[in-house]
């Protein structure tokens, strides 16, 4: 009987040190379901209404600054996949065509995401940063 007291205690140390291990994995989920997001350019301040909802259903849609979008996205953990968008084919002026450019294709040429408070960091298949997202306020 003390032998099986003892094999409990190192199996139940030796769970709680993988239990411990898993829930400190470098890898962060990131859910985005239900949430909008707004971008940021760094060189671009007029970024018009842009902005990228993800549903609850695995589809995106949105607004490139002059057009509407519209696609699917998975997201398992940190990996995402967006696109391809479906986009109305309005003319866009006022430097709206380098935004639409710009956020559309960041959008999806993403293979990762990274959230950290309030900012959503889209990546490349290279790990390169090609889009950093704000979370849009519900009052907007």
């Amino acid at each position: 009987m003390l032998i099986l007291g003892i094999v409990m205690k190192k199996i139940l140390v030796i769970a709680g040190f993988f239990i411990a291990l898993a829930a400190c994995s470098d890898v962060e989920k990131v859910t985005l379901a239900g949430s909008e997001w707004k971008p940021v350019f760094q060189d671009i301040k007029d970024t018009g209404n842009a902005f990228v909802r993800f549903g609850d259903d695995g589809r995106v849609n949105g607004s490139s600054g002059c057009n509407l979008m519209q696609g699917g996205f998975t997201l398992t953990k940190d990996q995402i996949t967006i696109g391809p968008l479906a986009m109305t084919r309005m003319a866009c002026l006022d430097g709206l065509g380098i935004v639409q450019q710009r956020f559309v294709g960041a959008l999806e040429k993403a293979t990762k995401a990274s959230l950290e408070g309030l900012t959503l960091s889209l990546y490349d298949g290279d790990g390169r940063k090609i889009l950093e997202l704000q979370k849009a306020s519900s009052n907007e």
